[in-house]
């Protein structure tokens, strides 16, 4: 759970960080942070049931390179974004974080006014799986990029190292 907290807590950080330098969008970056600090709501609640489950999955996952999104409905029939964002709305958390959380993977069936939102959260998320080593650059799509105005594999290592430097300084504080 430390590892998944991490997570979130970095993807909120990288989320705030796009918004507020790629997009300009005053209020895609008030609600960037909070979203990508939620984002994965559905797999801090399934490792709070189900502790081991989420590193042995994790590990078939990356093994066999499976997208989050494929692996996630394959396995369940639902994913831990529609749990979240269940979860969410049952706690009556606003409609942005909702969006955010039930869409970080699959973006273009966002709703228009959050789809920016979901955008950033996605691409967040999947530059700490890059950094990681999770993913490989291919696996990012390349209209997410091109959103961002990243137009290759280096200008995004550099603004991976740029962020993982930041957010470093702030943990440090």
């Amino acid at each position: 759970q430390k590892k998944l907290w991490e997570h979130s807590y970095k993807s909120g950080f990288y989320a705030y960080n796009l918004a507020r330098n790629f997009l300009k969008n005053r209020i895609v970056t008030e609600d960037a942070y909070v979203c990508g600090l939620l984002h994965d709501l559905g797999k801090i609640v399934l490792s709070a049931l189900y502790p081991e489950l989420l590193d042995k999955l994790s590990l078939v996952k990356k093994t066999h390179s499976i997208p989050d999104v494929v692996f996630n409905t394959l396995l369940t029939g639902i994913n831990h974004a529609e749990i979240g964002a269940s979860i969410a709305e049952k706690w009556n958390f606003p409609p942005a974080l909702v969006a955010a959380i039930r869409f970080h993977h699959i973006v273009d069936q966002a709703p228009l006014e959050y789809r920016d939102l979901a955008a950033t959260v996605n691409l967040a998320d999947l530059m700490i799986h890059y950094q990681e080593e999770d993913i490989e650059f291919y696996q990012i799509d390349p209209a997410m990029l091109k959103k961002f105005s990243i137009d290759s594999e280096t200008h995004l290592q550099k603004i991976c190292a740029g962020f993982q430097r930041a957010f470093d300084t702030e943990r440090s504080r």
